[in-house]
């Protein structure tokens, strides 16, 4: 399979700071179903989709399941704040020069990419994901 930012593509390696500094890269998770979500504190999808994200991580992260929320250009303080704001506690992440955001294409926010437990990609959903459209890919690739 070749790599690159599409269905069936395997997704290309990165690796981001957490808020604690603490980097994480992509090919560690191998063996885990993970969503990329690219968002932003000012982007209205991204704060309405987020609830549903972190439902899904409460609900399958002793499944297998990983979520890498990438912010795009903004600085961890700004993150903090909205986490706090929001009551999150999904994993998110820094993209400060925006270069994992490039790597990925993402033209518009929030972009989500699943990527299945071999490290190809399932899908690319760019715009406000449902929550039952985020159960449903879940549910292809967590049974």
């Amino acid at each position: 399979k070749s790599v690159g930012v599409y269905a069936g593509a395997i997704a290309p390696d990165f690796s981001v700071k957490g808020l604690d500094g603490a980097e994480q890269r992509l090919q560690a998770l191998r063996g885990k179903v993970v969503l990329v979500n690219f968002w932003a504190t000012w982007c209205v999808p991204c704060r309405d989709e987020m609830p549903a994200v972190q439902a899904a991580y409460d609900a399958h992260k002793d499944e297998g399941f990983f979520v890498l929320g990438v912010n795009e250009r903004e600085s961890n303080d700004d993150i903090s704040s909205y986490a706090r704001e929001l009551s999150l506690h999904v994993p998110l992440f820094a993209d400060l020069d925006g270069k994992v955001g490039r790597q990925y294409r993402v033209f518009g926010l929030p972009t989500s990419v699943f990527i299945g437990r071999d490290g190809v990609i399932r899908e690319v959903m760019i715009g406000q994901m449902s929550e039952g459209s985020l159960d449903a890919n879940l549910k292809k690739m967590l049974y």
